[in-house]
């Protein structure tokens, strides 16, 4: 692993009592402009200690990493958990490449894997195509720090900032501006709802991937330049105040399990998504809607919600108290737990 913003360093950092252990990477090209980290040190350190430890978590499904951590538990008979954080794609394609490693290194890492996680339905089908066996796969869902939406900023602060008057209802998207959000769609479904309701701005937050000289071209194209604002990444109490002001946020399309819809919802804000890639089944008719990949159907979406006062505040309302309930990180780490005392119980490991 290498520091965070500097080359890479070989040391050892005790935090919040986690012990953090660092290695150099074999070639600072290799890690920095191709994401390749490679670590001889690695090897060493996972020779001589890993067999002290009870439970392993991997946390990606093609890296240096978890190739040799697997062969190593293997090697000691420590059991591992894996999290592929949307990895499985990549596996699943018939590109040589990728299959190549997959049948070199990826089929062992998973058949040999005590669980996997999935972030959601969609995941746990991609584990299933690849031959992980149901009884292996558990749904746990990325978290959220409720303490940091405990007390929420009051309404108006982000409208005041970018002087979009009170009767203007606001579109939220936040994140990457990156061809693959299909943003661009949400903006001609945002110009079909003008076209239906012109008292909308539509409000895109997030750095530039790309993409957004096209977006800023198509709303000047489409005529809707003025009301469509784009205001750069935001992040701590000014992006809390983008998801309070919106009345909708919406996400064209998602991959894995984004953090903005739980963003997003903890601020009162219903969501709008679709069905294009991925599946989350805790979003239709609980805290949004989910429709078709189509810019007609968002836009219906979008209208339809603005107009039912009554469903948009039950939405508002249900929003908070499903992800208290849910998704606060403290729970998601309980069901964790779990599966690390599962683990050592069938393993007869003594904790």
């Amino acid at each position: 692993m290498h520091k965070p913003n500097q080359r890479y360093c070989d040391q050892e950092n005790d935090n919040d009592d986690l012990n953090i252990i660092r290695f150099k990477n074999i070639s600072d090209s290799f890690a920095w402009k191709y994401k390749l980290y490679m670590s001889p040190g690695m090897i060493k350190y996972l020779k001589n200690n890993l067999h002290q430890y009870d439970v392993v978590h991997l946390q990606d499904l093609i890296s240096f990493a978890s190739v040799a951590t697997s062969i190593y538990c293997k090697k000691y008979n420590v059991p591992y958990v894996l999290t592929s954080h949307g990895s499985l794609p990549w596996f699943i394609s018939k590109k040589i490449l990728n299959r190549f490693f997959y049948n070199i290194f990826g089929r062992n890492i998973l058949q040999n894997a005590s669980m996997v996680t999935a972030l959601n339905k969609t995941e746990k089908e991609s584990y299933l195509k690849l031959k992980v066996a149901p009884e292996k796969i558990q749904i746990i869902p990325n978290g959220i720090d409720l303490s940091t939406y405990k007390v929420l900023p009051k309404k108006g602060g982000f409208r005041n900032r970018y002087l979009i008057r009170n009767d203007k209802r606001i579109i939220l998207y936040l994140g990457r501006l990156h061809e693959s959000k299909r943003i661009d769609m949400l903006i001609e479904s945002f110009y079909l709802l003008y076209n239906m309701m012109n008292n909308v701005k539509l409000v895109i937050v997030g750095p530039d991937d790309g993409f957004m000289e096209n977006l800023v071209k198509k709303a000047a194209n489409l005529g809707i330049g003025e009301d469509v604002i784009f205001t750069g990444p935001l992040d701590g109490i000014n992006k809390i105040e983008a998801y309070v002001d919106a009345d909708i946020f919406v996400t064209p399309s998602f991959s894995g399990f984004p953090l903005t819809f739980l963003e997003s919802c903890i601020c009162g804000t219903p969501i709008i998504t679709t069905n294009k890639v991925e599946e989350l089944d805790w979003i239709d008719g609980k805290v949004g809607c989910v429709v078709d990949y189509d810019k007609n159907q968002i836009k219906n979406s979008m209208f339809h919600l603005l107009k039912d006062e009554k469903l948009l505040n039950g939405l508002s309302q249900n929003c908070v108290k499903h992800i208290e309930e849910n998704f606060g990180w403290e729970q998601i780490a309980q069901n964790v737990e779990k599966i690390y005392m599962d683990i050592c119980e069938k393993c007869n490991i003594k904790t």
